[in-house]
């Protein structure tokens, strides 16, 4: 069983869209859930009460979700010090600085840094930057209403994709290396004329791995696809390039993209 882990507002509502999954455990961090509202990232840290008895029969992999910019990212040190022997890893959403406070955005900076420095060490055995302006751009124009819903559907997508895909056995592959090294790391797509669309500006990318997912007649009427894959595999400097091939149910072919760094600046 797989534990997502929702803290605040935007990560209970986007372990929430994924609680239709059977294979996901959804556990939920939000005031008046379980703990007090807190004046201040550092009163949330101070404050931040004892979780033990959500986790301790919940073994296996952990994802956690939040936004780095809420005061209630302030636990999340403190959470992670609650569930430390367990498979630990954090998908950070960054939020678009024109819609932040002075304090969201000392917040999300500090957080930010720390996650990676936590992943660098080890301490996290990854963390996945999105940023919402740039999630924003892929989905194009959507009612103001429904602006974070809809960013907060399609990183559950990209995210459940991710899960199956990499919980599924792959038709063909080149093996990746070093990854126990590169534990910073975000999403992406390939798009129809082969531009990349990263959901994060990650500096110093190190590794970069393509998902390719085809349906049963794609794959068999297209003899082409091997030589599309090596074009997409170029050479590029300090970068290297791995890819999967999958068959899936789905009509529609997409290419998930998994860019990952172990350098900090």
């Amino acid at each position: 069983m797989i534990n997502l882990v929702g803290i605040g507002n935007t990560g209970c509502n986007i372990v929430q869209f994924l609680s239709q999954y059977p294979q996901y455990n959804i556990v939920k961090i939000d005031e008046d859930i379980n703990i007090k509202k807190q004046s201040s990232p550092e009163e949330y840290e101070k404050n931040c009460p004892s979780f033990k008895k959500l986790f301790s029969k919940n073994k296996g992999d952990y994802y956690i979700f939040l936004s780095a910019s809420g005061n209630i990212s302030g636990i999340l040190l403190r959470l992670l010090e609650q569930i430390k022997t367990n498979n630990l890893n954090v998908i950070c959403i960054v939020s678009d600085t024109k819609l932040l406070s002075v304090t969201g955005k000392m917040q999300q900076n500090l957080v930010t840094g720390i996650m990676k420095e936590y992943a660098r060490s080890g301490l996290l055995e990854s963390v996945r930057f999105l940023d919402n302006q740039l999630l924003e751009e892929m989905i194009g124009d959507c009612p103001i209403d429904k602006y974070y819903d809809t960013l907060n559907e399609f990183i559950c997508y990209m995210f459940h994709s991710f899960m199956f895909l990499q919980n599924t056995k792959p038709l063909m592959e080149t093996k990746e290396e070093g990854k126990n090294i590169s534990r910073i790391c975000t999403f992406g797509l390939l798009d129809k004329q082969n531009n990349k669309k990263m959901f994060y500006k990650l500096n110093n990318v190190t590794q970069e791995r393509y998902y390719y997912s085809f349906s049963k007649l794609d794959l068999s009427k297209n003899n082409k696809i091997l030589q599309n894959i090596k074009s997409n595999l170029a050479e590029e400097s300090d970068i290297t390039k791995t890819f999967a091939v999958y068959e899936t149910e789905e009509t529609d072919k997409y290419v998930l993209i998994e860019q990952k760094t172990h350098i900090l600046i």
